[in-house]
């Protein structure tokens, strides 16, 4: 049976995709904090009005973005259990499911 554990190669390639899923998520929060537009309004019947529209405020999504990369990079840490599917014995796996009265 081969070795379901992934070589030292494809976890520096995970890693690295991790920490590129972290620093993407950075700069979209970032992005959200900063000012994207500065609007300027004068009708003449009152003074001039400058309202500056942030990104989280102009772009909606740019939150909820950098919160599911995040989530993303996270689960791909959870998940890292490096067990072979073909070892896992399935007598053992639906008792416990049953004991958990889960639907099989």
């Amino acid at each position: 049976m081969a070795d379901a554990r992934p070589g030292r190669r494809a976890r520096l390639t995970i890693g690295i995709a991790q920490l590129l899923l972290v620093i993407a998520a950075a700069a979209l929060w970032t992005a959200s904090r900063l000012p994207w537009v500065v609007v300027r309004s004068f009708d003449g019947l009152g003074p001039p009005k400058e309202v500056t529209l942030s990104g989280g405020s102009w772009s909606t999504a740019l939150l909820p973005s950098a919160l599911l990369m995040l989530a993303t990079a996270v689960a791909a840490l959870a998940v890292r259990g490096n067990v072979d599917p073909r070892g896992i014995d399935v007598s053992k796996l639906q008792e416990v499911l049953r004991s958990q009265d889960q639907v099989i």
